[in-house]
């Protein structure tokens, strides 16, 4: 099932945004877009992540005014048909920084700027149980890092849960 759901105040250094949800036990492939605006054939998706489960990868690409970049698709693939999985996306100044249950995954550079990122949109052969987005600011000093523990980024501040 389908979610689309607007990032709070938009994306900005520090934001980090987790979706976690199950991958169909028959599924092909399963995508998590940064998109601008909340139509589901955008034409421009700064930030494309598309977990191909048959063909073993995870894509990254751009789409910028209707036509896709170059795609990046190296490394493993750490989410397995009808398996839970948690990706979280953190924004910083010049990339993203992925997580997969919680092992660093990747970087990507952006190429659109991040602040054209106005909605997240996960569709395909996958269930959602939830999208939360988690700032962490300078200044801010947290006890219990977030599971995905990548580098240091100060202490929680609110975050937003859209169920």
């Amino acid at each position: 099932m389908a979610h689309l759901s607007v990032i709070p105040g938009g994306p900005r250094p520090g934001l980090t945004i987790r979706v976690r949800g199950q991958a169909h036990p028959t599924g092909d492939r399963f995508i998590v877009d940064l998109q601008n605006g909340p139509d589901p054939s955008p034409r421009d998706i700064p930030f494309h992540i598309s977990v191909r489960l048959n063909q073993g990868y995870v894509a990254r690409n751009t789409l910028r005014h209707g036509n896709w970049d170059a795609e990046i698709g190296e490394g493993s693939l750490p989410i397995l048909k009808g398996q839970p999985f948690d990706i979280s996306i953190t924004v910083e100044p010049h990339r993203y920084i992925v997580y997969i249950n919680g092992q660093y995954f990747c970087e990507y550079p952006h190429r659109l700027p991040f602040d054209q990122v106005s909605h997240i949109y996960v569709h395909g052969d996958c269930s959602v149980h939830g999208v939360t987005f988690e700032n962490y600011g300078p200044g801010h000093h947290h006890h219990h890092p977030p599971p995905h523990h990548g580098p240091p980024h100060g202490g929680p501040q609110p975050h937003f849960t859209n169920f």
